[in-house]
């Protein structure tokens, strides 16, 4: 499914370029410089952050569970939430921050490792889970254990 969206959006700003460059052929009133600062942003199409931190979430499903060490489980929803919460106060909105917000940033907070982790290399499927007594876990673990005020720091981002 992930694919799917994601050569359909490939798909998209492909199109896109494409009609702008045509577009482009016809009409020579623009500047060379607002052709490529619609190139730029075309380029920077993406998901909702929503989207990303779900997709981002159910990736690392299986870690994130074993840090998860309350019985709370995070939703999606409850992912929307949060990023809804983080979108209204970056806008300057004043929201009310309940303890399911805090929660789900908390937890959220620890796929910033796991991207960092997958980035530098380690590979997840072979390594990471395979041996999770190891750096990975305790990256992690470490990471969940700060406070949960200072959770809300990856709000800000």
């Amino acid at each position: 499914m992930e694919n799917e969206k994601n050569e359909t959006m490939d798909n998209l700003i492909k199109t896109a370029e494409k009609a702008v460059k045509e577009f482009r052929k016809g009409h020579k009133e623009l500047s060379d410089d607002v052709y490529s600062l619609i190139f730029s942003d075309i380029k920077r199409w993406s998901f909702p952050a929503k989207e990303k931190f779900c997709a981002l979430w159910h990736k690392y499903e299986q870690e994130m569970i074993m840090l998860n060490n309350s019985t709370i489980i995070v939703t999606d929803d409850m992912i929307e939430e949060t990023v809804k919460f983080r979108n209204d106060i970056t806008h300057g909105n004043h929201r009310v921050l309940n303890s399911k917000i805090t929660l789900t940033a908390h937890y959220l907070s620890g796929l910033i490792y796991c991207c960092i982790l997958e980035r530098i290399g380690l590979d997840r499927e072979k390594n990471i889970i395979l041996r999770f007594e190891g750096i990975y876990l305790q990256f992690l673990q470490n990471r969940a254990n700060i406070h949960y005020k200072e959770s809300i720091f990856i709000l800000y981002f």
